[in-house]
């Protein structure tokens, strides 16, 4: 995923409204949110804050994240289900990048 290289990040569902926003792009995409350094720990890949508990019962579909078969440990958005769902890194899925803007 090249995000960086054009001056964004992936993009992070902080929010319950970027999932409302995601509902709306559709597709399936992988999301800034991981568990690779301390499994069952998500953290946003944009400034490495976990993730709130009840934000990610939210957003998370049920029975998920679990760690299937021990290699899930990045987070995909899934227009199926309309939640995410943790999945291994290393499969190819799209990716969404969102350009962080800031006002002094």
């Amino acid at each position: 995923m090249d995000c960086a290289a054009k001056g964004s990040v992936l993009y992070s569902m902080k929010s319950l409204e970027k999932l409302y926003i995601a509902r709306w792009l559709g597709g399936t995409y992988f999301v800034g949110l991981n568990d690779i350094n301390t499994e069952g720990t998500f953290v946003f890949n944009v400034d490495d804050t976990d993730i709130d508990n009840n934000l990610k019962i939210q957003l998370f579909d049920n029975s998920q994240p679990d760690d299937f078969n021990g290699d899930e440990d990045c987070v995909v958005y899934e227009e199926n289900r309309q939640r995410l769902n943790d999945i291994p890194c290393a499969w190819p899925q799209n990716y969404v990048c969102e350009q962080l803007c800031f006002v002094p």
